[in-house]
């Protein structure tokens, strides 16, 4: 899987995953850009399981991508609060979070056909990863 290293006394980080100051991070994402000091060891393998990364500022519905076999979900606030509601929204508890909050779960079957995301703050930043699992 590739592997990146942070030759920065400081801990970076780039959509979900840390890079913590002077330690190798083995993932299995590929990042196209990344910040100043970590830098690519290995380029393996050559599949991205990520399904998808995205990040909101404001109000979503997002479909999950079909996929086969189990996935993850993963859910990260970087600010602002948030409401978040699986499939269809009068048929799903509300996930409330706030700024630092992390949600993450791995379905072993297709449960989820969308997630929606409303802001509860005049302003906000969430981020959205599937991935295969």
């Amino acid at each position: 899987m590739p592997k990146y290293y942070n030759s920065t006394g400081v801990k970076q980080s780039v959509d979900l995953t840390i890079f913590p100051p002077y330690e190798y991070v083995e993932t299995n994402i590929f990042f196209p850009t990344l910040p100043v000091g970590v830098t690519k060891v290995s380029d393996l393998p050559s599949v991205n399981p990520i399904l998808l990364s995205e990040q909101y500022t404001a109000g979503a519905t997002i479909p999950v991508p079909a996929t086969e076999g189990a996935y993850i979900v993963q859910i990260y606030v970087e600010s602002g609060e948030w409401e978040v509601q699986l499939n269809v929204a009068s048929m799903s508890p509300v996930l409330k979070m706030t700024e630092g909050m992390e949600w993450c779960r791995k379905f072993f079957t297709r449960l989820v056909d969308s997630i929606i995301l409303t802001r509860t703050t005049p302003a906000g930043r969430i981020w959205v990863q599937i991935e295969k699992g």
